[in-house]
């Protein structure tokens, strides 16, 4: 594809049985040198946040110059070894504090960040913080993480604020086998979290891990099953043989 797009244009769009006017990642076209990746920009999902930071780096005017790496013969988006001139590097971000999250209809919310490192397969990577309880006004992580970025010139970092606390009745749209929504069809369900104290995580901490032990246990409760089950055998044979008419 890396090659036939050195020399041709080509331009790809959402199929038409997108009903929804969904998205396909685009990522995956431009690491493919594809010209024209055209979107359904009626649709606020990732996909289009991705297409917006992609043209940022032109200040969202006009083309975007490929990857010198794109006209190298040998490249390959899947395999990094195909690098010629590249230097990794190495990224280190520390999530320090947010403030004034959004609030959601449920009032005050519990937080937690995830970053995503968009780009070459190789590359593709996610981080998540810590959910602060209950503060969506001014909560403090400082929480960092590391990502070894091998092709730089495709990497896209996206940043997503997420809420843990989503117990309650919701309602949960349905999709067909293509993944494409079923209108009017959803479910209706009822989500409860409970957290555990520490003894409750101690007690499950405590299981066996070993699968000798497992084996083991299971053995041990295959053989008390074996057992009970001879015993009632027993007790209907000598049940059976006392009811039988006895013969002079």
């Amino acid at each position: 594809m890396c090659k036939y797009h050195r020399l041709q244009f080509s331009r790809v769009y959402p199929k038409g049985s997108r009903i929804d006017s969904s998205n396909y990642d685009p990522m995956k076209m431009w690491n493919a040198g594809v010209q024209m990746v055209a979107l359904n920009y009626q649709t606020a999902d990732r996909a289009m946040q991705l297409n917006q930071a992609r043209f940022l780096q032109n200040g969202n005017c006009g083309y975007i110059l490929k990857p010198k790496c794109m006209f190298d013969d040998n490249f390959d988006p899947y395999n990094r070894s195909t690098l010629q001139e590249i230097n990794p590097f190495t990224l280190t971000v520390q999530i320090i504090a947010a403030r004034h999250l959004m609030k959601t209809s449920k009032g005050i919310v519990s937080p937690f960040i995830e970053a995503e490192l968009v780009g070459a397969e190789y590359d593709c990577n996610r981080f998540k913080t810590s959910t602060k309880e209950d503060n969506g006004l001014n909560p403090v992580w400082k929480e960092s993480f590391r990502w070894t970025i091998y092709n730089p010139d495709l990497a896209i970092i996206r940043f997503v604020v997420q809420y843990e606390d989503m117990f309650g009745y919701r309602s949960i749209s349905l999709k067909n086998e293509f993944s494409e929504e079923l209108e009017l069809s959803c479910l209706l369900v009822h989500i409860d979290i409970q957290k555990h104290s520490q003894e409750v995580i101690s007690d499950i901490s405590n299981e066996p891990q070993d699968t000798t032990d497992i084996q083991q246990r299971l053995r041990e409760e295959a053989g008390v099953l074996l057992l009970q089950t001879n015993q009632e055998l027993g007790n209907r044979e000598a049940q059976a043989s006392n009811e039988l008419p006895h013969r002079s």
